[in-house]
């Protein structure tokens, strides 16, 4: 139940696109920064060991993975088609 006495299920057949990419958006949000913290976990050198490779790694595929997240939000460009240079 909400605050306004209402079931959350019932809202969600009411909300429009901006509050459900809100809704959306922070649940994943909140999950992926969960997922990182956990990651973070690793960094305990008395439990595990590591090289800077493996940690160059992780991180640069993490960053692309943001990378391509982040452009998916870009308008697409779109040039128009010629033979001529």
């Amino acid at each position: 139940m909400d605050m306004n006495g209402q079931n959350k299920q019932e809202n969600i057949g009411h909300e429009n696109k901006h509050q459900r990419f809100v809704r959306v958006a922070e649940r994943r949000t909140n999950e992926l920064l969960d997922k990182i913290r956990i990651l973070g976990n690793c960094s305990n050198k008395n439990t595990y060991a590591y090289t800077d490779e493996e940690l160059s790694l992780i991180f640069a595929e993490v960053e692309r993975a943001l990378r391509t997240a982040r452009g998916r939000f870009r308008p697409a460009k779109r040039g128009r088609f010629s033979l001529r240079k």
